[in-house]
């Protein structure tokens, strides 16, 4: 009966067949119905029980309809034995819903509100770490919007911004978190308590099984009992909690924070500096506005953001740090590129540029992660990676120029180098380690399965060897200075958003706490002149944040009307 249902549904879609959506609806109640309460599979039937409803209210306008599918949205919520990604798409929908809904009231308001915190705090355990890096992503990915519009609902409900921003966290970046959970909280509780560590992966694992049992309701009461064992040991007691508002402020410290949002319900800026977690309201940053010009960029985000912290219409010097969080489609805009120029003239009247250094992260616990680890030699030596030429892709006549001028003129006066020319993937990974710059100047490939997004090297047979995002993001390296990326792509990603996995946080998660990229194709010489004007302003100082400042107002001044040409690069970590 659920067959018959599902392919009844999908031949709906197809036709429009308003008797085919109620022949699906009946069947779907009934294999609902003759399905064991606790049954697992019981929690998808009700979930799509409550999309073919919803469907007959998008036909019919009956409201008794869209309170059906809530019905069947919570009671798939509801089930303790059902698959954690069906659960949280139940709530998600209900909510969804709820909010959207033309007779929506404060109370479904706040219903909604507490259907996505519920559901946003179990995000991090919908994949297993069993899994592969590219399974985990075709999970996650049916859950991209979940958070974003978490935190929306939660600011829309009167909840604090410190409710939103923790929402956030929770459930963006769940891979890299995955990741960075081994390389600092549970590594520690390995080293500690082996056995309690044990006991703790081997329930979580089960919990988060793509297989889920009957028994799954004893796995969770099993491993909230083993949470508890930790949390009393001396130094665990926030072991994988929420994180505090202390941890939040002191994020803040070396700089403001500030995450944007952007959603169809509403859209603000969660501003985080050492004293206060705040938002404002953006709404002229409305959901189907996100892909307009860089002016707009600037008027409806930018601009009240500076204005908000003090930073503008007057310039602090020297320049504040500000890092940029994109969130949903956001998570795409050049944000440091914002720019509001002079009417008939080709002149930038201003950008973001000229009021703060502007950093990207993926979430604050990276950025904390990548503080911690600030103790490394940053002049020490420098890997410069190079290949003018490559099998099945356009040549790079400024790759070989832009490696000779690192290493005659930029990089000779503050440090060692070696140039590795058309090397392979393997060669590369093995000698990353020992050098705490690394250049790349190469092709950049952002593919539609993140995880396969790759830098482009040469195999010893003479084919394209790939550098992937998953095999760099499983790195554990020691803490590096700079990776420099240039090549076209490697911040760039379309699917996913929520999740950040591209070439340029790979870097980050493996260990280097500096990463410059692009959020798209670059041109040849404007990645030569961007490599020469970062590394000469590097040789006077050792702020990485403050010679990408200077490097992209050189190359923007040179043809401000092109924001192709100077606007896709960014940088990325502490």
């Amino acid at each position: 009966m659920s067959n018959i249902a599902r392919h009844l549904g999908a031949r709906y879609e197809q036709t429009g067949n308003l008797q085919d959506l109620e022949s699906a609806i009946n069947y779907a109640e009934a294999a609902a119905e003759a399905t064991p309460e606790d049954h697992p599979d019981r929690a998808e039937l009700l979930n799509r029980l409550g999309i073919y409803l919803k469907s007959r209210y998008g036909q019919t306008a009956k409201n008794q309809d869209l309170g059906l599918a809530i019905s069947a949205w919570l009671a798939s919520w509801s089930m303790p034995t059902g698959p954690i990604l069906v659960r949280i798409k139940a709530a998600s929908n209900a909510a969804e819903t709820l909010v959207f809904s033309p007779s929506s009231t404060s109370e479904d308001l706040s219903r909604a509100c507490s259907l996505l915190h519920d559901a946003t705090h179990l995000i991090p355990l919908a994949t297993s770490r069993s899994l592969e890096r590219e399974d985990q992503q075709h999970i996650l990915q049916e859950l991209t919007g979940v958070a974003s519009l978490a935190a929306a609902v939660s600011l829309q409900a009167k909840q604090s911004p410190m409710e939103a921003l923790s929402l956030q966290e929770l459930g963006r970046s769940v891979t890299n978190g995955q990741l960075l959970d081994y390389r600092s909280e549970i590594s520690d509780l390995i080293e500690q308590h082996p056995t309690l560590a044990k006991d703790f992966d081997s329930l979580r694992q089960e919990l988060d099984s793509p297989f889920p049992s009957t028994e799954s309701s004893d796995v969770a009461k099993d491993l909230d009992d083993i949470l508890q064992q930790i949390r009393q040991r001396p130094g665990f007691q926030t072991f994988l909690r929420a994180e505090t508002e202390e941890y939040f402020l002191s994020a803040a410290q070396e700089g403001p924070i500030v995450v944007l949002n952007a959603t169809e319900l509403r859209s603000d800026a969660i501003l985080l500096t050492k004293e206060q977690i705040t938002n404002i309201p953006l709404p002229q940053l409305s959901h189907a506005s996100i892909r307009r010009m860089l002016e707009w960029l600037w008027k409806a985000a930018v601009q009240p953001v500076l204005r908000e912290l003090g930073f503008y219409p007057k310039a602090v010097d020297p320049l504040p740090r500000i890092w940029w969080i994109g969130v949903g489609l956001m998570a795409q805009a050049p944000i440091h590129a914002a720019a509001k120029f002079t009417k008939g003239v080709v002149k930038i009247r201003m950008t973001t540029l000229q009021y703060c250094l502007p950093s990207y992260t993926s979430t604050i616990r990276a950025l904390q992660y990548s503080r911690a680890r600030q103790q490394y030699q940053q002049n020490a030596s420098t890997l410069v990676i190079t290949m003018p030429t490559t099998p099945g892709a356009g040549s790079l006549r400024g790759a070989a120029k832009e490696a000779d001028e690192l290493t005659k003129h930029r990089l000779r006066d503050f440090s060692t180098i070696e140039v590795l020319e058309r090397p392979t993937a393997e060669r590369v990974l093995q000698m990353l380690p020992a050098y705490s710059i690394a250049h790349f100047a190469c092709h950049g490939v952002s593919s539609t399965n993140p995880a396969d997004s790759h830098l482009m090297l040469l195999s010893d047979t003479g084919d394209v060897d790939k550098l992937r995002v998953k095999d760099i993001a499983s790195l554990k390296l020691p803490a590096l200075w700079l990776a420099y990326l240039s090549a076209c792509n490697t911040a760039n990603t379309t699917t996913f958003i929520d999740e950040v996995t591209h070439i340029v946080s790979s870097f980050h998660i493996a260990g280097y706490i500096n990463v410059i990229g692009t959020l798209w194709q670059a041109e040849d010489e404007a990645c030569h002149k961007m490599a020469a004007d970062f590394y000469s302003a590097l040789s006077k100082t050792d702020n990485v944040a403050a010679s990408y400042c200077h490097a992209v107002l050189g190359i923007m001044k040179q043809k401000p009307a092109q924001p192709k040409y100077w606007a896709p690069f960014i940088h990325f970590g502490a």
